[in-house]
């Protein structure tokens, strides 16, 4: 066999001689992890995956969208569980005269509401209707808002 001509390529591995058959080079600027992902990758990478995938140019549009979503609403997450508690106390703690069970029938479904309006949030910027940011920020502002205005409500 005859030894084939490799200039421009990287130095082979082995023999030159050994390569049997149709071997195609691709050169590419793609990394190895734009290669090799899956769709949805974004769901369970870390904060570093999220941020290199938002910086690699190998990144679709739709994806960039989710990234830049995902980003904000993992940054987010803290501050939508205490606002979450601090309007869910007030429905509990704030009960004049009714039932215990009532109270927590409406603090379930003031978190239903809480989690629902956040869903369809990310729903509107994942599908490019909100923003991204301002659909991980919306339920904050709206939420944050109505929880200050019930904090007045707690029996002490």
């Amino acid at each position: 066999m005859a030894v084939k001509d490799v200039a421009g390529f990287p130095p082979p591995f082995g023999d030159v001689r050994e390569i049997a058959g149709d071997v195609v080079f691709l050169k590419t600027t793609l990394s190895f992890e734009a290669m090799t992902r899956k769709s949805n990758w974004y769901q369970y990478g870390s904060m570093v995956d999220l941020v290199n995938g938002l910086v690699d140019p190998a990144t679709d549009s739709s994806d960039r969208n989710d990234v830049t979503l995902y980003i904000h609403v993992r940054l987010l997450r803290p501050f939508l569980a205490l606002t979450l508690m601090f309007m869910t106390l007030p429905l509990v703690l704030g009960g004049y005269g009714r039932n215990m069970f009532v109270n927590l029938g409406y603090a379930l479904g003031n978190s239903a509401l809480f989690y629902g309006v956040g869903l369809f949030c990310q729903y509107l910027g994942s599908s490019g209707v909100l923003a991204p940011a301002l659909a991980a920020w919306l339920p904050l502002f709206f939420f944050a808002t109505l929880a200050t205005y019930r904090w007045g409500q707690i029996r002490t």
